[in-house]
């Protein structure tokens, strides 16, 4: 069976306002930690991501592996949009999914190869009945902008 399958949106001119895409938006489905450092590079390195929804669905155990596969995927100067959530475990014992990643965390784990801004940390427990019925006492989203850096930081 196929590991990936990847989509793209080619650029095309809009007639009523005669602009165009400025790049095709590629779109890739699989299992995003069996990205290798050649396949990731292959598909031509990214300026720009988005992540929402995606580090706090990775189990803690794997998220510096998920991190690696982002740095190698985003050109140098890239930036990533990563939004992530703090919250305290839930009525049952569980810890996620979503998973808190605390800006500790972020800052461990991507300060290496990413410059880390922190953009905003909202308190969304009033707006999120799930987290509310889930048990949650605090939940708060929180967004980063990470900007690749050319090397990365020696440790």
């Amino acid at each position: 069976p196929e590991r990936f399958r990847g989509h793209a949106l080619m650029p095309r001119t809009d007639a009523e306002t005669a602009t165009t895409m400025p790049q095709p938006v590629i779109i890739i489905e699989g299992d995003f930690l069996a990205l290798g450092q050649k396949e990731a590079q292959a598909l031509v390195p990214v300026d720009a991501a988005f992540d929402r929804g995606g580090l706090v669905a990775v189990n803690p155990e794997d998220r510096a592996q998920y991190v690696q596969v982002l740095a190698d995927m985003v050109a140098p100067g890239g930036r990533i949009l990563l939004v992530v959530v703090e919250h305290d475990p839930f009525a049952n014992g569980s810890l996620g999914p979503p998973f808190e990643v605390t800006e500790a965390e972020v800052r461990s784990l991507c300060g290496d190869r990413f410059d880390v801004k922190l953009l905003v940390r909202e308190d969304r427990l009033d707006q999120d009945k799930g987290m509310r019925e889930r048990g949650a006492s605090r939940f708060h989203e929180v967004v980063y902008l990470l900007t690749r850096r050319k090397e990365a930081i020696a440790q």
